[in-house]
Formats: structure tokens, sequence, C-alpha cells
């Protein structure tokens, strides 16, 4: 049984939600992913639902198709983002998304920043985008940008599974059935923030392209959180330290996948 299976992770989702009605949701909702094959009109009745859970600025969007739980249990209660507790947005940061999918991390973040702090989430998919859109519809502190970013201003394939938000990718792979046409920009044309607290990104194997095209905004920058394989981790490494960013620590994802597919490296400016 994988983690996200486990009993563990039920409880401590059902104890997140933000109303006792919200966690029947919870609990529905990750029945309805393990067996809602014998039950598909139930199955159809609840595909997406907002629910409210604690830590975030407005109820998510959950969709059987896309997900939405087990990126929120990643980001809030596994913290794959945060070498430590340092790392939470704090008040009044700038915190810039790459890669915001459906806006879990933006929306946590949005919600920890407060009214003086400020967002930027950027999404290439449009499926996702719909997600992210209304999932932030209540923050007056996130600027969303639909597009991708890479080393030059493009436009590139994004392939996707079509039942599946969390791993579109320019790289095709044969469970990608699904593409689209997205526009991509650099960081630097983007991201004019005099100084940012801290970056997150996750990209499904975009990361140096991202990196080449943000040599200025990194090096305005304080720290970041980067989702790389690890084949492009030492690439990465040396493009960040050349930023001023050295490596301060690494951490694996939460479903114990090999460190090939899922690291987190962080990187921190020195005082």
């Amino acid at each position: 049984m994988n983690e996200w299976s486990s009993v563990r992770v039920a409880i401590s989702m059902a104890s997140s939600a933000g109303s006792l009605a919200d966690s029947g949701r919870v609990l529905r909702h990750l029945g309805l992913r393990r067996f809602g094959s014998r039950v598909p009109r139930l199955r159809d009745r609840h595909r997406h639902e907002k629910i409210r859970l604690r830590s975030l600025i407005g109820p998510l969007v959950v969709s059987l198709d896309g997900g939405g739980l087990a990126t929120y249990y990643e980001i809030v209660i596994h913290r794959i983002y945060c070498l430590n507790d340092s790392w939470l947005p704090r008040a009044d940061d700038t915190v810039v998304d790459v890669g915001a999918n459906i806006g879990v991390y933006s929306s946590w973040a949005a919600a920890r920043v407060g009214e003086s702090g400020r967002v930027i989430a950027l999404e290439p998919n449009p499926k996702a985008q719909e997600f992210l859109v209304e999932n932030l519809a209540v923050a007056s502190n996130v600027e969303i940008h639909a597009i991708a970013c890479g080393e030059n201003n493009d436009e590139l394939t994004l392939y996707f599974p079509p039942d599946k938000l969390s791993v579109g990718s320019f790289e095709q792979r044969p469970d990608r059935t699904a593409s689209v046409v997205v526009p991509v920009r650099t960081l630097d044309s983007v991201v004019t923030a005099p100084h940012i607290d801290l970056m997150k990104i996750d990209v499904e194997g975009h990361e140096i392209q991202v990196l080449r095209g943000g040599r200025d905004t990194l090096r305005r920058t304080h720290r970041v959180a980067l989702e790389v394989g690890g084949e492009q981790l030492p690439a990465c490494v040396e493009l960040l330290a050349g930023c001023g960013l050295p490596l301060v620590g690494e951490r694996s994802g939460a479903w114990n996948l090999p460190r090939s597919l899922a690291t987190t490296a962080f990187f921190e400016r020195p005082a």
C-alpha cells in the first residue's frame, strides 16, 4: 500500500478540513478515488467539489480527475517545499510560484503572507488554470500569469495525461496523450518585483531552462525551493550558485519516490 492509501493520511486529511461537513467530503472523495469504479453514479455526482481546508486562503476545488487533496497533503501537511520551519512563507513576503498547477501552494502562501504580501503564480496548463483561478478567486494578493517559463520567449507544446493535471510536461511520453501549445516567457521578462523572498519551482523536467531564463530574477531572490530529478541537479546547483544561491539542503517527496524522480533541493543566499 502506498502512503496516499494509508489510514494515517486519511485521518490527517479529514482533521485538516475546515468543518465536520468538509471532513465528510474529504473522506468521501478519498473513498471515491479508491473505490469509485464500484459506485459510478456517486462518483459522477461528486466529480468536482469545493472543500475548505485549513491554512488555505479559500476553498479548494477538488477533482476526481485532476486531484487536489494529494497536492494539499504534499504541500501543507508534508511541507515538501520547506527545508524547515524557517522556509514557511511569512507575513509581508513576496513569493513566486513557478508551476502553480491548481494553486495549492499559492493559496497556502497567500494566506500566510497576508494582504501586505504578494504571490506571483505562473501556470501554462489551461485545464489547471481553470482550477487555479477558482481556487484563488478570493485572494487579492495573488497575481496569475497563464504562461510557462523557459530560457527564451517562445511557444512550446505541453503534453499531459487527459485525467491528470499534476504531470504536464514538455517531454512527451506514452501516457501524455493530450497536448496544447502554450506561451513561454522568461522569468526575467515577467517577474518585476525588486526582491523575492521565496521562489518555488516545480516544472516537471524543465528546471534548467527556467533557471537560465531567470538569472536576473534569481539574483534578487533570497531562497529557492526546486523540485528536480537527480540527474539535473548538478547543472541546477552550478547555475544557482552563480547567482549567489548555494545549495543548503535536500529532501525527498511525500510518496517515497526514488531520488532520481523527486528531490526538492533548497538554495539560500548567505546573510
